[in-house]
């Protein structure tokens, strides 16, 4: 029987995630964040959601959209419970934290 995914599975995951994607701060009239599934940008309203929070949470979206789109109207539901869960575990070391920050201020800095 497979194991489940821990929270350390999942941060891996969504740090390579981010790799392919490109990260912009702007005005969204309509979301707090969201992903574009076209152009691979997700784009984040950093003055309605925390920066960190908004990108795991469209970094789920990317990255595991199969596993998320099974669950149908309680795909925002899921991806949310996961996104705190891996928040709350990046938050809670230093080094992750600061592995975090270094990216997203890398991310935001390069040209499109």
């Amino acid at each position: 029987m497979a194991r489940s995914p821990s929270c350390a599975d999942y941060e891996a995951g969504l740090r390579a995630g981010l790799a392919s994607v490109s990260v912009r701060l702007s005005d969204i009239e309509h979301a707090s964040a969201e992903y574009d599934p076209t152009t691979k940008r997700v784009t984040i309203d950093a003055f309605s959601v925390a920066l960190l929070d908004g990108l795991i949470h469209e970094l789920f979206h990317h990255c595991h959209y199969h596993r998320l789109a099974s669950w149908g109207a309680g795909e925002e539901p899921v991806t949310e419970a996961l996104e705190d869960m891996v928040v709350r575990y990046i938050n809670r070391s230093q080094r992750r934290s600061r592995w975090w920050r270094r990216a997203i201020k890398a991310k935001l800095s390069e040209d499109v």
